[in-house]
């Protein structure tokens, strides 16, 4: 990610704690819609369900990259809790 690539090289690891955990948490974040500040575990769970909803096989048939997309937001959903 372009976003990382930036991060990593304006901001060293060495110079910010867990300066590569923050960039993933932010992504995850991105990727489910959410502010960088949204720190409440509901946002969180309604963000990941809506977007779910939306991706869900009955709402759009048979789609390859949907279950990709899904894995995505699940991967998400978990790096957000973790934190919190």
């Amino acid at each position: 990610d372009l976003v990382f690539f930036l991060l990593t090289h304006i901001f060293p690891a060495n110079s910010i704690p867990n300066c590569a955990q923050n960039v993933q948490v932010m992504r995850a974040k991105a990727i489910l819609g959410l502010t960088i500040d949204a720190h409440e575990i509901s946002l969180v769970q309604q963000a990941f369900r809506s977007l779910m909803r939306k991706l869900h096989p009955d709402r759009i048939g048979d789609c390859p990259k949907a279950a990709e997309a899904m894995e995505l937001l699940q991967e998400s959903k978990q790096q957000c809790e973790r934190l919190e």
